[in-house]
């Protein structure tokens, strides 16, 4: 496990706090009317009180940090692999691309040009939404890390108070900070910018310091010291949901981004940019190194093998439409 609360402790701490305030509420009973064991009285208000701590440990373990981890790192794998400013794999295809058309020039050469452009172009686009879900995925990384951990010093506070009050230890903590959802998406996001996001590691991300609201759990009644730790609870739900909600927003804008750029990738390339078109001629793909006049009628030669061999049975023949335009 990483270094981060476990759904067990988590739980653990719900369930001493809650048996720490039944503790304290039946002490305040001189009648006997009391809460009672959630074991020896199941459907009595010590199960109904355990039950609702236990559900607020629920709330906070709503994310699985390593799930949100392996996420992370396989969204940077592929951000490393399609930035085309730091990927040696797209970096040398690209190098390799326009060695090989630099000396072309014709319509079509002009054609595969913009199309190589466009291509970068929608790999930069891409590389934009990958960073900004990694950046997402850090940010939904250290709300469900600090979540739990701050609900953690809550329930914990909670028992603290308790044995306070009960004078058990009179010199137990009770002092908590729980963290804000503004600073804890500041602390994250100092962390990286741009493709640097792809590089980022998850410990880095979970020990990134925020500052936080100090609290107190205290009091010397059963009433005083629930309703410190419902203060501490709801504080810390509020911080965890906005932090998701920042998280989530961050994606659906760069979403919208995305598909508000025009990119004509994926439109038909020109028939003079394909070889077995009916529309191609050497002219619009030629090579100042290899004249239009002495090589037209070889690559035309050339071609019509081509088209004949890939083409199906009685589509391409002495007698067909592709053949007489072929012929001109």
């Amino acid at each position: 496990m990483g270094d981060w609360k476990s759904d067990d402790e988590v739980r653990s701490a719900a369930d001493r706090a809650a048996r720490r305030l039944i503790d304290l509420f039946d002490d305040e009973q001189p009648d006997g009317k009391w809460l009672g064991s959630p074991e020896a009285y199941p459907d009595g208000g010590g199960a109904v009180l355990l039950q609702g701590l236990l559900d607020d440990a629920d709330d906070v373990l709503s994310l699985d940090p390593q799930k949100i981890i392996d996420e992370f790192e396989r969204m940077k794998k592929v951000g490393r692999a399609l930035n085309r400013e730091t990927s040696s794999d797209i970096i040398d295809a690209f190098r390799k691309i326009d060695y090989s058309v630099q000396d072309w020039e014709g319509g079509g050469a002009d054609a595969f040009r913009r199309q190589i452009s466009m291509i970068q172009a929608f790999l930069g686009q891409q590389t934009y939404y990958l960073v900004k879900t990694v950046e997402s995925l850090a940010v939904l990384l250290a709300a469900a890390v600090q979540a739990r951990r701050d609900y953690v010093a809550v329930a914990d506070a909670t028992s603290a108070a308790v044995a306070k009050a009960l004078e058990q230890h009179d010199e137990a903590d009770t002092k908590i900070v729980i963290s804000v959802s503004a600073s804890v998406v500041s602390a994250v996001l100092g962390i990286a910018t741009g493709g640097a996001w792809f590089t980022a590691t998850a410990g880095v991300i979970i020990g990134a310091s925020s500052a936080g609201l100090q609290l107190v759990v205290d009091g010397d009644k059963f009433a005083e010291a629930a309703a410190g730790y419902n203060a501490g609870k709801s504080q810390v739900l509020t911080s965890y949901q906005a932090t998701i909600r920042d998280a989530l927003g961050r994606v659906q804008g760069a979403e919208r981004e995305l598909l508000g750029e025009k990119n004509e990738l994926i439109a038909p390339m020109p028939p003079s940019v394909t070889v077995n078109s009916p529309s191609f001629r050497y002219e619009d793909f030629s090579s100042v190194n290899r004249p239009v006049a002495d090589f037209e009628a070889k690559v035309a030669q050339e071609q019509r093998k081509l088209v004949e061999q890939h083409a199906p049975t009685g589509v391409v023949g002495p007698d067909t439409p592709i053949q007489r335009r072929l012929d001109g």
